[in-house]
């Protein structure tokens, strides 16, 4: 399986995560019209100048209320990579679904039991005491109604090294049947730009 970032489909973009696409190709037109009926004195151009304008405020609208899944998970990498920073396992833990599981460098790859790791090592706390986690990129896109991607690059400081260290991280959110959005897969992709392997997190004993 490609852990390339999908395209939303194209109403999820114009209407929730991209509404730049339409609104401003409707505020030029408004714009434009506007300066025309100012410059031939004709009202007709004005017309289309409202006309633009209620588009504009619709599509804002529109945007402000929807959420899509791409979107929900973008801001439930967010909270991941925040309650990391802090070592708050327990609202970490809140945001993994109870079959979540963690991969090395794809999806076809062995894979750990996230709640094993957070529970039993409980390795963020007394392994890795992250100093600082910095989101340098974050790309999300919407798969369905029910799963959105994100695509994560991270630069994490660690107590024991001073040294910047950057990951890059393939997670899949989706929507569980108690209608909450929760982590169900996640890839971690880059460790130093290479592909990391299995016990790279001291959980196992």
């Amino acid at each position: 399986m490609e852990l390339d970032l999908p395209s939303s489909p194209i109403l999820v973009r114009l209407f929730a995560e991209s509404p730049l696409l339409c609104s401003v190709p409707l505020v030029c037109t408004t714009l434009l019209s506007l300066w025309y009926a100012w410059s031939s004195s004709q009202w007709k151009p004005i017309f289309i100048a409202v006309a633009g304008l209620l588009a504009t405020a619709f599509i804002v609208t529109v945007t402000t209320i929807n959420v899509s899944p791409g979107e929900h998970a973008a801001q439930i990498v967010r909270d991941l990579a925040r309650f990391a920073e802090t070592a708050d396992v327990v609202r970490l833990d809140k945001l993994f679904a109870p079959d979540a599981r963690l991969h090395y460098g794809s999806l076809e790859s062995a894979s750990d039991d996230i709640q094993s790791i957070l529970r039993n090592s409980q390795w963020l706390e007394q392994i890795h005491q992250i100093e600082a986690n910095t989101i340098v990129s974050l790309d999300f896109a919407t798969v369905d109604r029910e799963c959105g991607i994100v695509i994560l690059g991270c630069r994490t400081t660690v107590d024991s090294n001073s040294q910047m260290i950057p990951t890059r991280w393939w997670i899949r959110v989706r929507l569980t049947p108690e209608n909450s959005w929760r982590i169900d897969r996640i890839v971690w992709t880059e460790l130093f730009l290479h592909p990391p392997v299995r016990g790279v997190i001291s959980h196992r004993p």
